[in-house]
């Protein structure tokens, strides 16, 4: 290794141009390349002996993903014309430099050279024996041989633009380009080349059959890093499912990924992006298993909160009306992400003991008559739930329980009744997961409590079907004749249709922008 000048002697600026100079000018290795170029020749193997000085020898700072950001740097110093003066910048990375040096002129030597004896005279013995147990490692597996050394897959995940987290969520498609072990590419649905994570390795957990594969990944121009783990059984099966782990403005976020194989038969021609329901032509090119599989977001998305330093930090009693308001309205906005067709959901607390559900069933009818296109085709999909007969089961309660999380509207067609309502249970529910919540009733057959929930919570609408006149909202003149049959048409009906094209995208006619 050439010798250095003294340290006590040298500037910083000094130290910034010799080591420019060694790293990316001079031409002494094959074929006239610079050191940094004789490196990135040997990329593959650059990984492995970085693993080995940092995980076997605890020597850090031998990062190849720091290569650009140490070379302008350094080249932006190089060009100064004042020998005392050096950017903050280059002085925070002139350790770095030197390691890279240092550490980077060995990891040639030792690819270069056939045998430990040529080198004898440029390291000391305690360098010597470190490089000598390394030569003596067992031999890599050759990439050829290795079974995701050659993949592509397509990637699908639940994304929140913007760091936006209280808004409807989008499908993020990006892309896993796998050329070697060592060499994995993820480009990035924001199709900035800038945000690709092109620095990346991929290490098989178990080898053969069903294994863990584990993915690193790095921006080369920022301090983004993703961390992936997946479980799969065969290079050439169609679909995966992954986890990652990633940092997004200094936000901690994890969630679920599908991973699509290129190979497949079905995969979207769609580019690298972010997809919503309101943009139906692209939306609907992404599988619909994959769009189902990631609509709920609590089993998709997370994001650890940051300001929790305390215990008495962990739980946060919310007292205010106007933060309850809000809170409700935006946190709904992002629970689940929009199916193509928005769902609407019926119940009615008497409905399984009415005698004559053709009478129930005909609100569904009426209502989905408003929602056809010229082709007479449902533009929303509206179910009438008969939630109580003898062939129900358990399981038939949960799976509905279930269904609820996703829809976009819930309707309650609310008659007085003396008798306790699977049709309540299910308007619970309906209150937290659901968009849009509707209740159809007359003003005496809800508590006051329930109005006031209403006033205040911008997800829950409340029609009185018996108000004629609402100027005293704590007493109201009531028709005590009106049945929800007998207003239906007249009063219930269109206030639902107004009510939900205000919850539906523009090109189902409703009221909502594309975004």
């Amino acid at each position: 290794m050439p010798n250095t000048p003294n340290e006590r002697t040298e500037t910083p600026l000094q130290k910034a141009k010799r080591l420019y100079s060694a790293i990316f000018v001079d031409s002494v290795y094959d074929e006239g390349s610079t050191l940094i170029e004789a490196i990135k020749n040997r990329e593959g193997e650059l990984y492995m002996f970085h693993d080995w000085l940092s995980l076997e020898h605890k020597i850090y700072g031998f990062q190849p993903s720091t290569v650009s950001t140490i070379s302008t740097t350094l080249k932006k110093d190089n060009v100064k014309k004042d020998d005392d003066e050096i950017s903050a910048d280059g002085a925070r990375l002139l350790p770095r430099a030197e390691t890279l040096y240092t550490y980077g002129t060995i990891f040639i030597d030792i690819f270069d050279l056939q045998t430990i004896q040529k080198i004898e005279k440029k390291y000391t013995p305690f360098i010597l024996h470190e490089i000598n147990s390394y030569l003596k490692q067992e031999p890599q597996t050759s990439i050829a041989s290795l079974p995701y050394a050659n993949c592509e897959w397509d990637l699908y995940f639940l994304y929140y633009k913007n760091n936006n987290y209280r808004t409807e969520p989008f499908i993020g498609k990006a892309h896993l380009i796998v050329n070697g072990y060592n060499n994995v590419k993820l480009l990035n649905a924001s199709m900035s080349p800038d945000e690709d994570y092109t620095i990346g390795r991929l290490i098989d957990l178990y080898g053969s059959g069903s294994t863990i594969l584990s993915f690193d990944l790095q921006c080369e121009h920022s301090a983004r890093n993703l961390h992936i783990k997946l479980y799969i059984d065969e290079p050439t099966q169609e679909i995966a499912i992954g986890e990652y782990i990633s940092t997004e403005s200094r936000h901690i976020q994890a969630g679920r990924i599908v991973f699509h194989n290129r190979q497949s038969n079905m995969v979207s021609p769609l580019p690298c992006g972010y997809y919503s329901f309101r943009d139906k032509e692209k939306f609907t090119q992404i599988h619909p298993q994959i769009r189902k599989f990631l609509t709920i977001r609590a089993y998709n998305f997370l994001i650890l909160p940051k300001d929790i330093s305390k215990l008495d930090n962990l739980n946060h009693p919310v007292n205010d009306d106007e933060l309850i308001s809000n809170y409700l309205h935006y946190a709904k906005n992002a629970l689940f992400l929009e199916r193509v067709l928005p769902e609407v959901w019926i119940s009615a607390p008497v409905s399984g003991s009415n005698p004559n559900l053709d009478v129930w069933r005909k609100f569904e009818v009426d209502l989905q008559r408003n929602f056809l296109n010229t082709k007479g085709e449902k533009t929303i999909f509206i179910r009438f739930m008969d939630h109580i007969s003898k062939k129900n089961t358990l399981e038939r309660y949960y799976a509905d329980i279930e269904r609820l999380k996703s829809k976009r509207v819930f309707i309650l067609l609310n008659e007085k009744t003396d008798k306790v309502s699977y049709s309540y249970l299910q308007w619970g529910i309906a209150s937290i997961h659901c968009k849009r919540v509707l209740i159809v009733t007359r003003y005496e057959d809800i508590s006051p409590r329930i109005r006031h929930l209403a006033s205040i919570d911008t997800s829950l609408k409340v029609i009185f079907y018996d108000v004629i006149n609402m100027e005293d909202l704590n007493n109201p003149k009531l028709d005590p004749s009106a049945t929800l049959h007998s207003k239906w048409e007249d009063v219930i009906l269109p206030q639902l249709v107004e009510e939900i094209k205000d919850f539906i995208p523009k090109y189902i006619d409703g009221n909502m922008k594309i975004l």
